[in-house]
């Protein structure tokens, strides 16, 4: 084997891959995600058809917050914690459509319609868009469990 010559590229090396550029990975694709590509792609195309709709139901719907991943602060979503305390309504549902997404609980066209659950930081509930509509108003929902008449705030 021949030594090579100053700044040559190993064999097999392609100069051309990713132009040049490190590559790295988008903060919207989890670097380990089990073959679930096609989960993702239906998700993402039933959140853009959701914030569609949101975008005819309010005038000044913040529809670039889940593109640029940030929230009204400008601070990153973390779908994988808590959900943040001071995160105000808007920022909730996107949470929460995120948490889903990550998570994979939900089927990809239920994944829009969750929002967080008022008992617990990490729950989350699915809804119709009505109460999507809602819930981003700062509405609550309280339910009535016939049963035991137990009343209890669903958000």
């Amino acid at each position: 084997m021949t030594p090579r010559e100053p700044g040559t590229p190993p064999p097999g090396h392609d100069a051309t891959a990713a132009g040049g550029r490190a590559r790295t990975r988008s903060p919207r694709r989890p670097a380990n995600t089990d073959g679930q590509w096609d989960y993702l792609d239906a998700c993402d195309e039933a959140i853009s058809r959701q914030l569609e709709a949101l975008r005819d139901e309010f005038e000044q719907f913040p529809g670039d917050r889940l593109r640029l991943w940030r929230d009204r602060a400008g601070g990153t979503f973390e779908p994988d914690q808590d959900l943040p305390a001071t995160y105000e309504r808007v920022d909730m549902w996107y949470w929460a459509v995120l948490r889903a997404r990550h998570l994979g609980l939900f089927e990809p066209d239920e994944v829009p319609y969750a929002i967080p659950a008022h008992n617990h930081a990490r729950n989350l509930v699915l809804v119709d868009f009505t109460n999507i509509t809602w819930f981003t108003r700062g509405w609550r929902e309280w339910r009535t469990d016939q049963a035991t008449h137990y009343t209890y705030r669903l958000y």
